[in-house]
């Protein structure tokens, strides 16, 4: 009877084990939520300043954080850029900028902070001097969407029109076209941009639901489907008899220095969505400000709200990523010319 109790006792023990492992991979699985909550926020522009209208229609500012963690803000409404220490004390004022009230997108360089005029790419150097479109991506016609810049000083423009990715040298030489094809042969439509510290390109398509995945060299990584239910811009309006089909709206996006994708969704329940790298959604921030710009560094995340308030926060950390390595969907990297392209 002996032996018989003991293989009772060990089925016992496996059926228990199995659904313990079950309970956990279940908590694993599952998406955290947290309250946003800041650390500290201050205003960036005064009502002297900008008058009753502090937000003008289809504008949009732009934030930019430097290695000293001195934080710049693009205004458009009042051609200025402001400089702020890391504990939100006003430092020094830019002006009498030109930006494009369309574009948003300013990156700190090692010479300056570039940002995007729709045309062009300016330049405001650390001296106080300035570049008016020191380069321009060569086609008035296809203007500039999105911005970026990697560890080395490259900058990556993003051109909806044409469904590719320019990434240019400090100088403004062009270096690649990442023409970006999905394996249909469509396109995409590039809204948003950022470069990982690990030179992944990660590019925002809110149109077809997408985040692709670059290599450093163009080719296709991955493709981080957002349009699963999970996602908060999925969620539709909790009436079945109301037709929403404009869902929500992702109108800004940011990589931390382990590749995690955040991704702020106006819609549903508005949240700031952090995305594995892999496609898992990790975490929502819930009831956020309204944001209208934010970028990371250091762990923290700065966000410039509806009214050009900033606000700072601390993020979880999290185990980093791994992405599997995998061959490349699509060769998409268009060869330069013989000579180069001409400086514009």
């Amino acid at each position: 009877m002996k032996p018989r109790v003991r293989i009772s006792h060990l089925f016992t023990l496996l059926i228990a084990s199995i659904i313990l492992t079950s309970i956990n991979t279940g908590k694993a699985n599952a998406i955290d939520e947290v309250r946003y909550t800041e650390i500290a926020h201050w205003a960036a522009v005064g009502a002297s300043e900008d008058g009753p209208e502090i937000t003008r229609f289809g504008e949009k500012p732009g934030i930019a954080i430097d290695n000293a963690g001195n934080i710049y803000l693009m205004l458009p409404s009042i051609s200025q850029i402001k400089e702020f220490s890391p504990a939100g004390d006003f430092l020094e004022r830019f002006s009498n900028f030109f930006f494009s009230h369309n574009s948003d997108e300013m990156a700190i360089g090692r010479d300056g902070i570039h940002y995007a005029t729709g045309i062009g790419v300016s330049k405001l150097r650390f001296d106080g001097s300035k570049s008016y479109n020191f380069f321009s991506p060569g086609t008035i016609g296809n203007p500039i969407e999105a911005l970026a810049m990697d560890n080395d000083g490259n900058i990556y423009l993003s051109i909806p029109e044409t469904s590719a990715v320019k990434k240019y040298d400090s100088s403004g030489s062009l270096l690649s076209i990442f023409n970006i094809l999905l394996p249909d042969r469509s396109g995409v439509y590039e809204k948003y941009i950022d470069v990982g510290k690990d030179g992944l390109i990660y590019v925002l398509d809110d149109n077809r639901r997408l985040i692709i995945v670059l290599n450093s060299d163009g080719t296709i990584r991955n493709r981080i489907d957002i349009s699963a239910p999970e996602f908060s811009c999925e969620m539709r309006a909790s009436d079945p008899d109301v037709e929403d089909e404009s869902w929500g709206d992702r109108s800004a996006m940011a990589v931390d220095d382990y590749g995690y994708v955040y991704v702020y969704c106006s819609g549903g329940t508005r949240s700031i969505e952090k995305i594995r790298n892999d496609g898992h959604l990790v975490l929502k921030y819930t009831s956020p400000p309204q944001v209208k710009a934010m970028a990371i560094r250091d762990n923290n995340l700065y966000i410039v709200d509806d009214e050009k308030i900033v606000h700072k926060s601390a993020l979880r950390m999290e185990s980093p990523p791994v992405m599997t390595p995998r061959a490349p969907l699509l060769t998409p990297k268009t060869p330069l010319p013989r000579g180069g392209f001409p400086r514009f």
